[in-house]
């Protein structure tokens, strides 16, 4: 007998109860009755799934501990190694002996390796007219340096002297010494001394003793811009025999260096030691090119400036605020004499 329309045909494919056919035909109308048989028969199917992921879980778990158990020590079997070829003791201590000499003799040539050594540079220039001009003029430049971890110590030393006519028209000397700490990578602590004997400026001598921090604003391999702020004492010696005048300076100092190419450099130093009573400033920039491993061509120009110079003890001569140099030299450099 076929069924109604409203009913759905369902079959059972769970084996019957014995006497009743195999393939058994239910019909279950649409509404309450049918909506909580698939729910029930949803419920049972999701707790049917998770037993047996659990089941699943637990003898997964079961096999791990089963293959990590490990027998007692006393039943373990050792594990197989190679022979080892031994040997003689007079071999080994040979060897010994040997490798202790070894290192005795490298060691000291290891020691003056990493041992910290002097390097630098120096320069000359010379010039000299005769004829209808009568002059000569020589300028000098030698820097010294020495790095070790984070300290580094400087040496400078410039000189200039301009003869015309079996007169001296301009002589001046500059030594300078520095010594940094650098604390990190980008900041480094200095004190810095200063003696410059200007025969023409109105002041016998200046003499400086600065200490501050700077800052490494640019560290390339190609390029350095450092800049340095600090302060302390100056002593100014006028030309004329008056008093020396002792006061204190606010220090400003700039660096800067760029690679251009692989033999051309261009640098610039600036500094600024203000005072109430004078400000002392100088500007240096110039080109280096490298001839070779050990000699460069340099050329720079110098600006110096005092804001308030003393005046001249004759009174024939006048002082002037800014004084100017231009330099060509020729630049050998020279290191390892630690």
């Amino acid at each position: 007998m076929r069924p109604p329309r409203d009913q759905v045909l369902e079959y059972h494919h769970a084996a019957p109860p014995p006497g009743r056919d195999r393939r058994r035909l239910r019909s279950v109308p649409p509404g309450p009755a049918r909506f909580r048989r698939d729910r029930f028969r949803r419920d049972r199917f999701r707790r049917d799934r998770a037993r047996r992921d659990r089941a699943r879980r637990d003898r997964a778990r079961r096999g791990r501990a089963r293959r990590g158990r490990r027998p007692p020590a006393e039943t373990r079997r050792p594990p197989e190694t190679a022979p080892a070829e031994t040997a003689p003791a007079e071999t080994a201590s040979a060897e010994t002996a040997s490798a202790e000499t070894a290192s005795a003799e490298t060691a000291p040539a290891q020691a003056a390796d990493t041992a910290p050594s002097w390097t630098g540079q120096g320069g000359l220039g010379w010039i000299v007219n005769r004829g209808n001009s009568d002059n000569a003029s020589v300028n000098g430049k030698f820097d010294l340096s020495r790095l070790h971890g984070g300290w580094s110590h400087r040496l400078g030393l410039t000189m200039k002297r301009v003869e015309e006519r079996a007169t001296i028209t301009a002589e001046r000397y500059l030594f300078t010494a520095k010594t940094e700490y650098r604390y990190s990578h980008w900041h480094y602590a200095f004190v810095s001394a200063r003696y410059d004997d200007d025969r023409f400026d109105g002041f016998d001598y200046q003499a400086s003793l600065t200490t501050g921090l700077g800052w490494h604003l640019i560290d390339r391999d190609t390029q350095h811009l450092d800049v340095e702020l600090g302060a302390g004492r100056r002593q100014n010696r006028p030309a004329d025999t008056g008093p020396t005048q002792a006061e204190t300076i606010w220090r400003l100092a700039q660096h800067h260096d760029l690679q251009l190419g692989a033999d051309a450099q261009w640098f610039q130093d600036l500094l600024v030691e203000a005072s109430e009573r004078n400000t002392a400033s100088e500007l240096t920039f110039g080109l280096k090119v490298a001839v070779n491993s050990h000699l460069a061509l340099e050329v720079s120009h110098g600006i110096k400036h005092n804001s308030d110079p003393p005046p001249s003890a004759d009174p024939a001569v006048e002082i002037l605020k800014t004084d100017r140099t231009t330099r060509i030299t020729l630049v050998f450099g020279f290191g390892g004499t630690g």
